[in-house]
């Protein structure tokens, strides 16, 4: 994608994510209702910009901004319309913008109201719910749903390709029953391996190997492929030097100390080697002297290492070599 595929408005977007929360919410406060109504619905799709577009826009517009790599989604909207407009007229907004769209809408809702909204309907339309969500939330509703709902969950939005228009429409409708107004309908691709394995990397370890062991159980091939698109805290020990050191500039001692509690000793060594022998030994220190640990603190720990490694990779830092990784031929 480029600029020039752009129109003004989704330049409009870009630009306004890249300010940040403060400046954009300032912006905001000078634009009429229509156009805050129309950039509110692409700012919130528009999770995340490549460096080429932000700073082509940027050049157009003759603006710099300190990062080139923006990243907005609903979360992010939903703060800035709140500070330029407040809470009740950011509401309304958001309200409008779920209108527009039923099958959308739902990416505005918190996690816990997602998962009730879900409750009780057939697995297949909450795979294809689910598959419509941020990858991040994605995470949140799948663990918080029964164990075997999330593992049939997961299992049919492997087997997810696209929606059929006429499936898409019966969705909608009957999600309309709640939510009033229109939409332009197209078949959608959405779900998939990919898709799968993006959620499955937000998950905690033991949520993450219990849907893949079912899935495993149900199917073989697709569980192979859905490993091959992951990125696991195991994986660090195929990312080069260079990229470990980058990692480890961005984690702190204490989520250090806690994932390699359980890590393997080639993983740890090659942790190790990556610091100053004397962060080293304060490391190795602080894990001896570290008592009894939850597995379900290890695994956050772990868990937030590897979001901050599959971030660098998202802004060019570093190239992960794990399960997910492409090859690169130089």
């Amino acid at each position: 994608m480029s600029s020039k595929e752009l129109t003004g408005k989704e330049k409009a977007a870009v630009l306004l994510i890249s300010l940040g929360e403060e400046v954009a919410s300032q912006v905001m406060k000078n634009l009429d209702m229509a156009e805050i109504s129309q950039l509110t619905n692409i700012m919130s799709r528009m999770k995340q910009a490549p460096r080429n577009v932000v700073s082509s826009v940027q050049d157009e517009y003759k603006m710099i901004v300190g990062d080139d790599q923006v990243k907005g989604g609903t979360e992010y909207t939903k703060k800035v319309l709140t500070k330029a407009l407040g809470d009740d007229k950011a509401n309304r907004i958001i309200e409008g913008a779920m209108e527009d769209n039923p099958l959308e809408s739902l990416k505005w809702m918190d996690s816990k109201s997602l998962v009730n909204f879900v409750k009780g309907e057939h697995p297949q339309t909450v795979a294809l719910i689910v598959a419509h969500l941020d990858h991040d939330k994605a995470a949140e509703v799948l663990s918080a749903l029964p164990d075997n709902l999330r593992v049939d969950v997961a299992f049919r939005m492997a087997n997810l390709e696209g929606i059929p228009k006429d499936v898409l429409s019966d969705l909608e409708d009957a999600l309309r029953i709640q939510m009033r107004g229109a939409t332009n309908l197209s078949e959608k691709k959405v779900g998939g391996l990919k898709s799968v394995a993006e959620i499955l990397n937000r998950l905690e370890r033991s949520t993450e190997e219990f849907i893949m062991e079912r899935i495993e159980e149900e199917n073989s091939e697709i569980a192979e492929g859905i490993r091959k698109l992951m990125f696991i805290f195991d994986d660090l020990l195929n990312v080069d030097d260079k990229g470990i050191q980058a990692i480890l500039k961005e984690v702190s001692s204490e989520e250090l100390s806690l994932a390699l509690k359980t890590a393997n000793d080639d993983l740890r060594e090659k942790v190790f080697k990556n610091m100053s022998k004397r962060a080293a030994q304060i490391l190795k220190d602080d894990m001896e002297s570290r008592g009894p640990t939850k597995l379900s603190d290890i695994e956050k720990a772990q868990q937030a290492i590897v979001n901050v490694a599959r971030r660098l990779e998202q802004e060019g830092k570093i190239l992960l070599g794990g399960k997910g990784a492409e090859e690169v031929v130089v």
